[in-house]
């Protein structure tokens, strides 16, 4: 699990309205984020009855 360093903004009456996580997290965020779409991607391509092979770049890619 990442860990993120966050930081509340809260309304008049201290309901949470945003939150503000520093770039290096959020960077962290988005990297995380593209592995699992990388991981997505070649699980469907596994799962495809298409017999055409892909290369992994261009999988990684899109």
């Amino acid at each position: 699990m990442i860990e993120i360093n966050k930081r509340y903004i809260t309304d008049s009456s201290g309901q949470p309205t945003d939150i503000v996580i520093p770039k290096q997290d959020y960077e962290k965020l988005i990297e995380y984020i593209e592995d699992l779409e990388d991981i997505a991607a070649c699980e469907e391509a596994k799962t495809s009855d298409d017999q055409t092979t892909v290369d992994w770049e261009d999988i990684r890619r899109s």
